[in-house]
């Protein structure tokens, strides 16, 4: 049994890795083109604007409140997203999409 469950991973696996496809990483939005504006709003004006900056710090505080708490996953997982929330426009970037 623990074979076959193997070999079933182990077929996923390469199935996926044949089926890969290429990245469809993209640059900004040059302005004047279609959902510049949008992009404009929540990545420029949003993420990396005051408000992304709040959000993030806030995050991060109720992290390390976490801590002390002696919840660490939590406090973990709070402390990663309020690093994602810092580089949103760059993983928002690198994975190809516009919103």
């Amino acid at each position: 049994m623990r074979s076959k469950i193997l070999f079933l991973a182990l077929v996923t696996v390469v199935l996926f890795l044949a089926s890969a496809l290429p990245s469809f990483a993209i640059t900004a939005p040059a302005t004047g083109s279609l959902f510049y504006d949008v992009y404009d709003i929540v990545v420029n004006s949003m993420l990396k604007g005051a408000v992304g900056f709040v959000a993030a710090i806030l995050v991060f505080m109720m992290g390390i409140g976490l801590f002390f708490m002696q919840k660490i996953i939590p406090g973990v997982i709070a402390v990663v997203c309020a690093a994602l929330i810092v580089k949103a426009d760059a993983i928002v970037t690198s994975l190809g999409l516009i919103f």
